[in-house]
């Protein structure tokens, strides 16, 4: 990021701020997958959830590819980090699937500010039909 620009136009200050691309290099969300996994050992969690174990990365993805699957990481803070035989595109689908039906569903609340009659122009008013007369007491 360079130095701003700064100038003074009669009672203002303009501030130029000259902002770079995101690199390709920043941290993804997205799982590690298959060959991106560069650890010695993972907890392997088989396709159906059963627990494989404690096995080599390099087992782990022979069995993945075996059964035609890949090896997704799951929670990369574990220690050793967990490892699942899942189909990632299927996975993917239904992730996105979730994310829409959830914006689907998703309310908006919008809170409007209701002014007393006094304060509405009159146009508004007017629109609310005449006040109706206060009954005199007899």
């Amino acid at each position: 990021m360079e130095a701003p620009l700064a100038t003074a136009t009669g009672a203002f200050l303009v501030v130029v701020v000259s902002v770079t691309a995101p690199r390709s290099t920043d941290i993804t969300t997205e799982p590690r997958i298959n060959d991106r996994i560069r650890v010695a050992e993972v907890r392997l969690v088989g396709p159906n959830g059963e627990q494989v174990g404690i096995v080599r990365v390099e087992d782990a993805l022979r069995l993945a590819q075996e059964a035609d699957l890949d090896l997704v990481e799951v929670a990369p803070t574990a220690r050793p980090p967990v490892c699942k035989a899942m189909d990632y595109g299927k996975f993917k689908y239904e992730n996105a699937l979730k994310d829409r039906e959830a914006r689907k569903n998703q309310i908006n609340t919008v809170i409007k500010e209701i002014a007393p009659a006094e304060d509405r122009p009159a146009r508004l008013r007017h629109q609310e039909g005449p006040r109706r007369p206060v009954p005199q007491g007899r």
